[in-house]
């Protein structure tokens, strides 16, 4: 059967004479229904006209939650369609190991993947100079999971000098 209208005849003796009959059958067109998730490969559907799409499994995505299908899935298909994963992006701890200095106010303590690239700036402690952090001084965008940064101090040398007067 082609798409649409197909037309039959059927021829029924009567005697000397032919009945004929037409018999339409109507086939409906199959669509598409594809899945946008980002990350999870969902293979798409094919759907004929006025049928549903059977909703797939939850899609994975690194650092984000499945929310929803952005589709109404008791709605009948009627075209070509491209349904899209809603993700909730996850939030990360960020936490300090200081060893006695004190933070930089502008230091977050949370990030997400979908965070610009984050440059943490130096805590201060007296006496001591601040060399750097342990695991690095940045979080990537795209990053997941949640970091500990630990400070790494260097004590400043202080040099003295005796004034001994002749002595």
């Amino acid at each position: 059967l082609v798409r649409g209208d197909n037309v039959f005849y059927i021829l029924v003796p009567n005697g000397k004479l032919v009945d004929v009959y037409t018999f339409t059958v109507r086939r409906r067109p199959v669509y598409t229904v594809s899945f946008q998730t980002n990350d999870s490969a969902i293979p798409p559907q094919d759907v004929e006209e006025g049928s549903f799409a059977t909703m797939p499994t939850q899609p994975t995505r690194e650092g984000y939650v499945f929310a929803k299908w952005a589709f109404d899935f008791s709605t009948p298909i009627t075209d070509n369609t491209v349904v899209s994963a809603v993700w909730q992006t996850n939030t990360y701890s960020i936490s300090y190991v200081l060893n006695g200095g004190i933070n930089s106010a502008s230091n977050p303590t949370t990030y997400t993947a979908d965070s610009s690239t984050i440059i943490l700036a130096a805590p201060t402690r007296s006496h001591y100079i601040f060399v750097g952090w342990v695991e690095g001084n940045s979080i990537p965008h795209g990053s997941t999971g949640n970091k500990i940064f630990t400070a790494n101090w260097k004590p400043i040398t202080y040099s003295i000098s005796y004034v001994l007067n002749g002595g």
